[in-house]
């Protein structure tokens, strides 16, 4: 469920079986190469993803230094570090 290129880099969690259904982290990966954000390459993989319920979530980051996450499930959580503190429940 990971995959990485020159211009973002991938990272998934969730159902085994339906990251690699859909091909997610390629997906996004491949559409950021082909221009899109990083954000809006993960919405459109996770929008594909809810045809069939499919339960993951992804961080990923561009080589543009741009991060995101996104998931199936309300209750998946994160975390990312930058040179700011930022706690948050």
């Amino acid at each position: 469920g990971n995959f990485a290129n020159a211009y973002a880099g991938i990272s998934c969690t969730g159902i085994g079986e339906d990251i690699v259904s859909a091909g997610l982290s390629v997906k996004i990966v491949t559409r950021v190469t082909d221009g899109m954000s990083l954000e809006e390459a993960s919405r459109k993989s996770f929008q594909e993803l809810k045809t069939f319920d499919g339960f993951a979530g992804i961080i990923g980051i561009s080589s543009t230094g741009e991060i995101y996450h996104c998931d199936s499930h309300p209750y998946m959580v994160w975390a990312s570090h930058d040179k700011e503190m930022s706690v948050f429940v």
